[in-house]
């Protein structure tokens, strides 16, 4: 009986509510003992709970860089004539052909 009054409240209660033959006083004694642990113990898991978000809540407030969004006009850049930009300029613009012209050719093929 001990055992199965410890898991949960709502067993508490359920066990409470089979005793026969003890005083009504008896009873809500139990009942307001069981509900003033439930409380206790939920008192402790919200104060622990706000304590670690808290802590957290710090960590990143504190810990973390500080980190300025790019804004226009602040990108790097690089040379105005690099030959590697008009190399990729030229293949890019002549990919959509040469894909084509290869589906085409597998096609054909198959």
């Amino acid at each position: 009986v001990q055992e199965a009054a410890s898991e949960s409240l709502v067993a508490t209660v359920g066990v409470i509510q089979h005793l026969q033959g003890f005083p009504a006083s008896l009873i809500a004694t139990f009942q307001d003992s069981a509900f003033d642990a439930f409380l206790s113990a939920s008192h402790v898991t919200t104060i622990l709970s706000l304590s670690i978000v808290v802590i957290a809540a710090l960590l990143v407030g504190f810990g973390l860089p500080n980190i300025q969004a790019p804004t226009q006009g602040h990108a790097p850049s690089g040379p105005a004539d690099d030959p590697m930009d008009a190399l990729v300029k030229e293949e890019g613009a002549a990919y959509a052909q040469e894909a084509a012209q290869e589906y085409e050719q597998k096609e054909k093929t198959e």
